[in-house]
């Protein structure tokens, strides 16, 4: 469902960056399961780093395509 709304035509950019968004979250509970499981704090950190990643670049986007929209 997530990835159908991200290659969707018919919704705006905001739309697909939410959805991109949701995915990489999911990823990141997935790593932070897999890291519990394993018991393995490698994989905890790799988790943070790719939040913060996934953080960094979201809000680049967005201000990139509001400054964009309005200026």
């Amino acid at each position: 469902m997530i990835l159908y709304c991200t290659i969707s035509k018919k919704n705006d950019i905001y739309s697909k960056l939410l959805a991109v968004n949701n995915f990489s979250t999911q990823a990141i509970l997935l790593v932070a399961i897999m890291s519990v499981i394993v018991r393995s704090s490698f994989l905890l950190d790799v988790a943070l780093v790719y939040a913060s990643i996934s953080f960094t670049s979201t809000v680049a986007f967005m201000k990139f395509f509001l400054d964009k929209s309005f200026g």
